[in-house]
């Protein structure tokens, strides 16, 4: 018994090749917001940690409960910041095998747009979809947060 073969043409796998690009930098600001939200939530909750001091934490860390709740939220930061570098750095190896494939559907038959579009940007140096400049952001909260973490833990130690 022959299975069916489900053959699309290259049409067809281009169309749905530059969708799929489209999607992806769709998904890419989708995330780039999402992950700024929890930011400023994990920001916002800093105040509110500061004045966080119920008895039954007091009497277990005394002077350290405020730090206690700053290791916390530093930390959580910290996994937020190393989620949003993976997921930006997947978005990026995707849109490039994307590419590529685009650029060897076009070579396969004597199509140039893709081809021509890439060579033009990197003629004109034009950065990627994301580039290191859009990594810095999260490298930067990762920064905040280590230090936060850092600066906790050594204020739970001395105090």
């Amino acid at each position: 018994m022959q299975e069916n073969q489900l053959q699309l043409d290259d049409t067809t796998l281009y169309k749905l090749a530059m969708e799929l690009k489209q999607h992806i930098e769709k998904t890419r600001e989708e995330m780039n917001k999402y992950f700024t939200s929890l930011f400023t939530a994990v920001l916002s909750a800093a105040p509110l940690a500061a004045s966080f001091r119920p008895k039954q934490l007091t009497l277990l860390f005394e002077q350290g409960t405020v730090w206690v709740l700053f290791s916390i939220l530093a930390s959580v930061g910290l996994v937020l910041a190393l989620s949003w570098v993976l997921a930006l750095n997947r978005i990026y190896r995707h849109g490039e095998g994307l590419n590529l494939f685009l650029i060897s559907l076009e070579k396969k038959n004597n199509q140039s747009f893709m081809t021509f579009v890439d060579d033009y940007l990197k003629r004109v140096h034009s950065p990627n979809m994301v580039t290191k400049n859009q990594l810095m952001v999260p490298y930067t909260f990762m920064f905040i947060f280590l230090l936060g973490l850092l600066s906790s833990v050594s204020m739970l130690i001395w105090s």
